[in-house]
């Protein structure tokens, strides 16, 4: 046969067999692609059990996986190390400052061998924010085919917390995301054997000096977008107080409440002042639209980074805590009024009318 001949005839075999399998090809591809582009990938634990009472006080040998940033964890590499995992969503308020938490956790006990790491099954773009807002530095892991999260046993609903030892040995399974004070006592009981009551008092630093302009923090307007700082206002006195999600008086309603009473006590001496909230990241909008519905918030508000360093933030035996902050700018935007330390509410109001006449 001609090798023209030759050639067409292959070419129409191959056409023909791809029209009547293009169905079987068109799978193929697919399926190549999903092998390509999936993440992350996930060998689960080879160990099986029947309820999370069988995992209890067993060897297991761990997972090979990719967090969110891509980088891979080797589970099986962990055997001199304590490994919290930590299973949350997202979108959770409260699952947040559950992390907050855990971070600090880890900074004060990585060193003596406390791997922490974070397991979602959604909302990769929220936690990927969450994480940059908040600087964590664990990985998490989306386990969006709940690979782990069948394996620990953990539900959907609230989260969870698991404990493997050193050795891969599975400590303790909760379904179920602990408060601050019981996480902490299963790290310290597994790190240090024994539970820490010396707490750290919390410190004050000096970012904000009587007499001496204040320092020019970028905020962004919650209902605009727009940036600005403590220069861009034009009244007499500019009273900022700083919300910390770590801060009990500011998530309780009784800072805002002293805040009103004050705002009415300005306005009938005619003194003009402006009062506005500073959201601490990592609050975003969605968290302060859903406090508004708890308790009405009568005043601009921004949101900014973290403002409070490690030194003040504190551990008590219920959660990690930061003191509020209220702070009183005069036109020249020098500070005239920092709030000390443990200050009462009723003195924050008679502080604040002594300074600003």
């Amino acid at each position: 046969m001609p090798v023209k001949k030759l050639k067409n005839f292959l070419k129409g075999k191959i056409m023909s067999s791809l029209k009547k399998n293009w169905l079987y090809i068109l799978i193929g591809i697919l399926l190549l692609l999903n092998l390509v582009f999936e993440s992350p990938k996930i060998n689960a634990c080879p160990l099986s059990s029947e309820s999370y009472q069988d995992l209890l006080n067993r060897k297991i040998e761990g997972f090979l996986a990719y967090d969110l940033k891509n980088n891979s964890i080797d589970t099986r590499k962990f055997s001199g190390k304590s490994t919290l995992y930590i299973f949350f969503n997202p979108s959770n308020t409260y699952h947040k400052e559950i992390l907050v938490y855990a971070q600090v956790l880890l900074n004060k006990y990585k060193r003596m061998g406390l791997e922490i790491i974070g397991v979602i099954e959604k909302d990769e773009e929220k936690a990927l924010r969450l994480i940059e807002k908040s600087r964590f530095t664990f990985p998490v892991i989306n386990d969006f085919k709940r690979e782990i999260h069948n394996f620990f046993h953990i539900e959907r609903c609230c989260g969870g917390v698991v404990l493997v030892g050193k050795g891969r040995m599975v400590k303790f399974i909760s379904n179920s995301l602990l408060s601050p004070e019981n996480i902490r006592q299963l790290v310290e009981k597994e790190v240090l054997g024994r539970i820490n009551y010396e707490f750290k008092e919390p410190e004050r630093r000096e970012s904000f000096k009587i007499n001496q302009l204040a320092p020019r923090i970028l905020m962004r307007d919650i209902e605009n977008g727009k940036v600005m700082d403590f220069w861009n206002f034009e009244d007499e006195y500019l009273i900022v107080s700083f919300f910390s999600n770590l801060c009990s008086i500011c998530k309780s309603g009784r800072r805002i409440e002293t805040l009103k009473e004050l705002d009415r006590r300005l306005r009938e001496k005619g003194v003009k002042a402006k009062i506005i909230l500073v959201f601490s990241e990592p609050y975003d909008k969605e968290d302060i639209e859903n406090w508004e519905k708890q308790i009405k918030m009568p005043f601009d508000k921004y949101i900014s980074e973290d403002i409070f360093t490690d030194e003040e933030k504190y551990i008590t035996d219920t959660s990690l805590k930061v003191d509020p902050l209220t702070v009183v700018l005069n036109r020249e935007r020098k500070v005239v009024f920092v709030e000390e330390l443990l200050t009462k509410e009723r003195e924050i109001l008679e502080l604040i009318e002594l300074k600003v006449k």
